[in-house]
């Protein structure tokens, strides 16, 4: 059962506790499975299982969390943030592996909400990570979101459309389209935690209804948003 609780801040979101049942599933976050009484466990689909006191799972890579009766940590880092660049660059050439010991040492021994800092200050994660164009267009799309939404945010950076769309999944790792619905659930996520029902939490998304969240939460997370429900509040 997912019965922790969730943190949420700027480019990212956290959660401590038991991890419940999931399915395979894949996102455009960056992933980090953090070991809190035994290493987190994860099957990567076609390659096998992953185990280690810190694992990082890249964007758009389909995994299943190993269900665990004894709490873990897991750090969702947006795929724009510098530290989600940083992390990928520690385990390159693979898209999911452990991070090496001298990093993973930087988040034992702090609470949730510090995560995210101490992996930024373990990897160097300084400089921006976006091309300037990429970041205007996010931040207009995120504004308006629905039909149209990725033309008019292309053009709004002065660029096409194809080209926008080019620039993200190089430097998103994942197709711009998806990383629309990551910001859909996170803002509905958010309004979850903040007491909402599921159905007007996904009207607060942005979804057609709530079935749309539903499937969408469960592609993109192996869960639905009632399983998800108690620890988000």
């Amino acid at each position: 059962m997912w019965s922790g609780g969730f943190e949420f801040g700027t480019l990212w979101a956290s959660y401590l506790g038991p991890a419940g049942e999931n399915t395979a599933h894949a996102h455009v976050a960056v992933q980090v499975a953090i070991g809190i009484e035994t290493d987190p466990c994860i099957e990567l689909q076609g390659t096998g299982m992953l185990a280690g006191p810190v694992l990082v799972v890249g964007p758009r890579v389909p995994h299943r969390l190993t269900p665990s009766a004894r709490p873990l940590g897991l750090l969702y880092v947006a795929p724009q943030a510098p530290l989600a660049s940083a992390l990928l660059a520690a385990i390159r050439p693979a898209t999911a592996a452990a991070l090496p010991a001298r990093l993973a040492a930087a988040v034992h021994g702090v609470g949730p909400s510090l995560w995210a800092v101490a992996l930024q200050v373990a990897v160097g994660a300084a400089a921006p990570a976006l091309d300037a164009r990429l970041a205007a267009a996010l931040h207009d799309a995120t504004g308006h979101a629905g039909p149209g939404a990725i033309g008019r945010a292309a053009a709004a950076a002065g660029l096409s459309e194809s080209r926008l769309r080019a620039l993200a999944r190089r430097q998103l790792h994942a197709p711009l389209s998806q990383w629309l619905l990551w910001h859909k659930l996170e803002r509905a996520a958010r309004a979850v935690a903040a007491g909402a029902g599921l159905a007007a939490a996904a009207a607060e998304g942005g979804f057609a209804d709530q079935a749309h969240f539903t499937r969408t939460m469960k592609r993109m997370f192996g869960v639905t948003p009632a399983a998800a429900a108690a620890a988000l509040r």
